[in-house]
């Protein structure tokens, strides 16, 4: 990610009064995200775009997501290891 400041500001105090332009990247793409963006947007106003913000990160937490796709049957087994922590859960 990319932070962009503005300085088309005349009154000399730029720095303190401009909201950061965000310039956002995929993971692993060549390219900036710009096509995702509003029409006629070339980035992202830190105050009016963005909604949220990170709290954590789990490195690598995707590639269960890439394995379930790539191994229909570990699906079946996921559900049944589940089904099996219901069952034997005691209250």
């Amino acid at each position: 990610m990319k932070l962009i400041l503005d300085n088309n500001d005349s009154s000399g105090d730029h720095l303190s009064k401009a909201s950061p332009k965000l310039l956002t990247k995929g993971d692993n793409n060549v390219a900036d995200d710009t096509e995702l963006y509003a029409r006629g947007q070339s980035y992202l106003d830190r105050k009016e775009d963005i909604i949220g913000s990170v709290r954590g990160y789990i490195p690598a937490v995707g590639y269960v997501t890439i394995m379930l796709s790539e191994h229909p049957w570990l699906k079946t087994v996921m559900l049944g290891i589940m089904g099996l922590m219901v069952i034997l859960q005691r209250e």
